[in-house]
């Protein structure tokens, strides 16, 4: 039983530690992935990345106080926020080389500008 639990102990701290390495691999993918991912059809797995990373995503950028973009009382949908970044990146080829996060700012910063 000991043994186990040191297997799992050891397991779970080469897991922490290896967290930082991808994580920040993750914070610097380009838009180019996501792209790939948000334009696959409804069956692909891929497409499960992208909506997943479009809710957090978008969560955490209303959590924080800013001026880029702003949702009317009833938020859109992840498909339309996934079809908006799809469209986005349609018309805006060199964006893929942007920041993954940086590409979604600008997608919803044209779809739902601040007035006033």
């Amino acid at each position: 039983m000991r043994g186990l639990i040191r297997v799992g102990l050891a397991a779970g701290a080469a897991l922490v530690l290896a967290a930082p390495a991808s994580a920040q691999q993750n914070v610097r993918a380009t838009a180019d992935s996501m792209i790939d991912a948000c334009s696959q059809d409804f069956y692909d797995p891929r497409r499960d990345t992208c909506e997943w990373w479009l809710r957090g995503a978008v969560e955490g950028f209303q959590a924080m106080e800013h001026n880029k973009f702003c949702f009317p009382e009833r938020w859109p949908t992840t498909e339309a926020v996934r079809l908006a970044f799809v469209d986005w990146a349609d018309r805006n080829p060199d964006g893929k080389d942007l920041l993954r996060t940086v590409a979604l700012i600008a997608t919803l910063a044209e779809n739902y500008p601040c007035t006033g």
